[in-house]
């Protein structure tokens, strides 16, 4: 049975706020413990004169080589198109983990990661067993957020490497990682989208503890429990309410929230709107629509196999959800 007055909890972002207070008291120890290991390691890895060190590390070492997808059946069932999409991710990106979360193991994933901090996160996801897209799409955000990577719908196959997938310039900074799944370009709004410009949560990227990510969540736990204070019992969610409430108008406009939080001033659609190369604002690093959005007839998308395409959305599972979730 939920809650509904865990909306008083505090959310992910207070809960990594409360914990640094603990580890304040520390820093003196660590500033001491850290000038030895800087000297240990000045031994063993010379420094040379561009001030760099000489041992060759991977530049995006922050943001975990781990790939994940989610599906009702285990990988070694899966067969046809889908194992070929899916052999994809592993055949490109070989030196990446790769994980695919099932029905069962998912809700196992969940409590191991959630249960002793967050027990309302966990209540909401196995609330909705009932309903396997919003709970495909608050686990994206679940996992990457506690373990960091590349989230890829099934009908998706990668095209270039996910190494390649983030300018340099932009490694130390960004934390999360999105592409454009629709942009109005400054004109009139498409009757099948309510917004100017919507973020894809198709595939997206993330370092583990994203503060964007962690309002996301916190927004799809609010709105979960808001509908079932109302209704006394989880509602059947129509197509409509799944792109509000989990999907990607909530994904976007969370992380736009997020984004004015953040600097401090407005960040609306415009500042994500006809972006013809990746921009960051704050540590939110935005693709122009070729990157995970190619192939669409809408947004200034170009034909499959531009040299800007990441990777290859196939909308199958749009096609299939939308028949379970009229209106």
């Amino acid at each position: 049975m939920l809650d509904a007055r865990r909306l008083s909890r505090p959310g992910l972002i207070d809960s990594i706020s409360g914990t640094m207070a603990t580890g304040t008291r520390r820093l003196v120890a660590i500033a001491a413990l850290t000038a030895v290991l800087w000297f240990l390691w000045a031994q063993l890895y010379p420094v040379d004169n561009a001030g760099t060190t000489t041992i060759d590390e991977p530049a995006d070492a922050a943001f975990p080589r781990k790939i994940w997808q989610t599906w009702s059946i285990p990988a070694q069932e899966l067969g046809g198109t889908f194992q070929s999409w899916s052999v994809s991710w592993i055949d490109v990106n070989p030196n990446y983990r790769y994980e695919l979360l099932t029905s069962n193991s998912a809700s196992t994933y969940v409590r191991e990661k959630y249960e002793r901090q967050r027990p309302d996160i966990v209540e909401v996801f196995e609330a909705l067993h009932n309903d396997a897209i919003l709970r495909a799409d608050l686990l994206r955000y679940l996992a990457l957020f506690a373990d960091g990577g590349v989230y890829a719908d099934m009908d998706t196959d990668c095209t270039r490497p996910i190494d390649d997938w983030i300018p340099g310039e932009y490694l130390p900074s960004a934390n999360l990682v999105v592409g454009l799944e629709y942009d109005a370009q400054g004109g009139e709004i498409r009757g099948d989208f309510t917004i100017a410009a919507s973020l894809g949560q198709w595939t997206f990227m993330a370092r583990p503890g994203s503060p964007a990510l962690a309002l996301v969540i916190d927004k799809v736990i609010e709105a979960v429990l808001r509908l079932y204070e109302v209704n006394q019992t989880m509602p059947t969610f129509t197509g409509e309410q799944v792109i509000d409430v989990t999907g990607p108008h909530m994904f976007t406009n969370s992380i736009l929230e997020y984004l004015s939080i953040k600097t401090g001033t407005q960040v609306s659609y415009f500042d994500i709107s006809n972006l013809t190369e990746p921009k960051l604002i704050a540590d939110v690093l935005v693709l122009p629509i070729n990157a995970f959005g190619t192939g669409q007839d809408h947004s200034g998308s170009k034909e499959d196999g531009n040299s800007e395409q990441l990777m290859r959305h196939h909308w199958y599972g749009w096609k299939g959800w939308r028949v379970s979730h009229p209106g």
